[in-house]
């Protein structure tokens, strides 16, 4: 019988032992588990060099294509006219048209007046152009660089677009920023002087007297130099401010006695866009918590400068020491000079050469198939331009009852200056002009004289004002405007109803409204004037305890032309970029009590003084005049301004926004 070995035999025949083998087996095991980790690490650690490596390229790309703008914007700084003096045929790499980081095969700009590309050296085959940061000429390696290209340029706006691509061993990057003459229409809110406009207006019987009595608030007038900013030591410790206050490290003691008024942005105030401010702001909280403030803040008052963007505790040091009731959401920036308006007198240069001119009190109603009707009786033959209306009170005429309906210049631009003989005498009854049953002025003035105390007569107490007699270029304004425009006059500008874009507010047009002095809002009020003897004369002279009377149907509404609606139910829509050069934005007979509904501004505002809309009810006191609901136009941050709308005085080219953007194939590609 066969006998076979057991299980135990065999392990000993083969010289085995179950500790040995499970030994060789753990230590096959461990040797798998490091090589794992060894490949594992191995992995990482080339992973890691790789996301390294791309993290430095990327780093460089992004810097190399800032890099571009900074090259850029320093040869606009150099030659303001950069873009307008490129030229195909130069031989220096200094002009744009051979400057080696714009050369590619997609350089459109800039144009010919007939649409012709200027760079006829570039094509559809010229090869992408490299500047490198490090030497600042071409080149075809992998070292840091950058190349740019204009996808907007404006010249008469001073306003371009600009792409910059950096790259950095095939990694790319790609910025977009927009580059301009700086301009009101870059804020929602701009205020020069944080101060009670202070024009003696006579539609508001208190407003001289409270309003100021200090030359540093304005008391000598708009122009003064007595004027101060509240954070100037050095102007206040002359000409006291009452809100001044001293700037930091100022060792300057001044009274603070004096009455400047100064608005203060309120409780419920909601600001959607940038704004600026020369001056120093004020926010106030009464009952309703603070003003907000959703765009940034940027101010010249040298406080600003304490702020920590990284530290919102701090932003509160661009506001006003003791009123400072804000919450501000963005960073705000401090601006190391004011910005300066510009005069009227650049307005009335380019009226010279473009568009529309007309003289003395003009009244305007646009209409949306383009054309405008006006009225202007003091407009003569030597200011007529063809398609501009005929002067004088021929049917259709300047003069006439009807007016002249002509089309919006295709310049996009009206002005009315002063008459060359000006009468200087209040407007008469109607005289002014306007669609039948809404001629201005309203009343029963026919500029008869009193010849006893019971002489009377009534009208509109704004134009009882000095600054609105016949012959001073002022303009009366409403209604639908097709296509950009702006439409500006040498005193100042009272929008009579809404003004409104034909293609709304997300069309490809925007309209502009310039005020040498101030732009108002009508509210037509009545008074009563009655003769009155002095010194033997009878004269005219408000009657005794007679108070302005408001008049009810202004402004002139007009239904939205996409909707057919007018918005806001109750109120006034003007959908304008609006700037009153040396004076405020306004409601005409602000201090009268009644509740106008909402002012719907959708633009930009900038302002010399701050204007009065309205105030909030409190107690004691109702509504008076218009609750602000104020929007800005973001397509003015892409560069749609209204056309000859004014840039601030004494500005260079300057960066406004940049962002980021994908990088095109083609720009990838070697």
């Amino acid at each position: 019988m066969t006998t076979f070995p057991t299980l135990r035999t065999l392990r000993r025949r083969c010289g085995g032992t179950t500790d040995r083998g499970a030994a060789i087996v753990a230590v096959l095991g461990a040797l798998v588990l490091v090589s794992a980790l060894l490949l594992a690490s191995l992995s990482y650690l080339q992973h890691s060099v790789r996301s390294s490596r791309y993290e430095q390229d990327d780093t460089a790309a992004e810097a190399a294509a800032q890099s571009g703008i900074q090259d850029f914007l320093t040869r606009l700084r150099l030659d303001g006219d950069y873009v307008d003096h490129a030229d195909p045929l130069s031989g220096d790499p200094e002009n744009y048209c051979t400057n080696p980081a714009v050369a590619g095969p997609d350089v459109v700009l800039p144009v010919l007046d007939d649409g012709s590309r200027v760079c006829t050296n570039l094509s559809g085959t010229t090869p992408r152009g490299w500047v490198s940061v490090a030497t600042g000429a071409a080149t075809t390696g992998e070292e840091p660089a950058y190349h740019y290209r204009l996808l907007r340029y404006d010249s008469v706006q001073r306003d371009l677009l600009l792409e910059s691509v950096g790259r950095a061993n095939g990694v790319h990057r790609t910025v977009q920023t927009r580059i301009a003459h700086p301009s009101a229409t870059d804020y929602l809110y701009f205020t020069d002087y944080e101060l009670t406009d202070p024009t003696q207006y006579p539609e508001n019987d208190a407003y001289p007297g409270e309003q100021t009595t200090s030359a540093a608030c304005g008391a000598l007038g708009h122009g003064a130099d007595e004027l101060t900013y509240a954070w100037d030591d050095v102007g206040l410790a002359a000409h006291p401010r009452v809100y001044g206050y001293l700037a930091p490290g100022s060792a300057i003691a001044f009274p603070q006695t004096l009455e400047c008024r100064s608005p203060m942005f309120q409780d419920g105030d909601v600001v959607e866009g940038r704004v600026h401010s020369n001056d120093t702001i004020r926010a106030w909280d009464d009952v309703g918590g603070p003003a907000v403030f959703k765009g940034q803040v940027s101010t010249a008052d040298p406080r600003c400068t304490l702020a920590d963007p990284t530290d919102s505790s701090t932003w509160v040091e661009c506001l006003h020491p003791t009123h400072r009731d804000a919450v501000l959401e963005v960073p705000p920036v401090a601006v190391p000079a004011p910005l300066a308006m510009p005069p009227i007198t650049d307005m009335a240069a380019e009226a010279e050469r473009a568009g529309c001119r007309y003289a003395g009190a003009t009244r305007i109603v646009a209409h949306a198939d383009g054309t405008m009707t006006v009225w202007s009786k003091d407009t003569t033959a030597d200011l007529a331009r063809a398609g501009c209306g005929t002067p004088g009170p021929t049917p259709g005429g300047l003069g006439s009852a009807e007016g002249a309906t002509v089309a919006v210049p295709a310049e996009g631009l009206v002005y009315v200056m002063d008459a060359a003989t000006a009468a200087g005498r209040e407007l008469y009854a109607g005289e002014l002009g306007g669609p039948a049953g809404r001629e201005l002025p309203l009343g029963d003035y026919t500029g008869q004289a009193p010849v006893n105390g019971t002489s009377t007569y009534s009208s509109d107490v704004s134009f009882q004002s000095a600054q609105k007699h016949t012959g001073l270029g002022n303009l009366y304004l409403e209604g639908v405007v097709r296509g950009s425009a702006t439409f500006a006059a040498a005193r100042g500008v009272v929008l009579t109803g809404d003004l409104l874009l034909a293609d709304g507010e997300h069309g490809g047009h925007a309209l502009g409204v310039v005020a040498g002095q101030s732009i108002e809002y009508i509210r037509p009020a009545l008074r009563l004037m009655r003769g009155t003897n002095v010194a033997g004369e009878w004269v005219w002279r408000p009657s005794p305890g007679a108070v302005a009377t408001p008049v009810t149907g202004w402004p002139t509404r007009y239904a939205l032309p996409a909707t057919g609606v007018v918005e806001p139910a109750t109120g006034l829509n003007v959908q304008a970029s609006l700037m009153a050069l040396d004076g405020s934005i306004r409601l005409q007979a602000n201090q009268l009590t009644g509740a106008l509904g909402d002012l719907r501004v959708f633009g930009a505002m900038a302002q010399r003084f701050r204007g009065a809309i309205g105030t909030l009810p409190t107690a004691t006191e109702p509504l008076r005049g218009y609750l602000k609901d104020y929007r800005y136009d973001s397509r003015l941050d892409h560069g749609l301004r209204p056309p000859y709308f004014p840039a601030f005085g004494d500005v260079t080219w300057t960066v406004i926004w940049t962002e980021e953007h994908a990088t095109e194939a083609a720009v990838r590609a070697p």
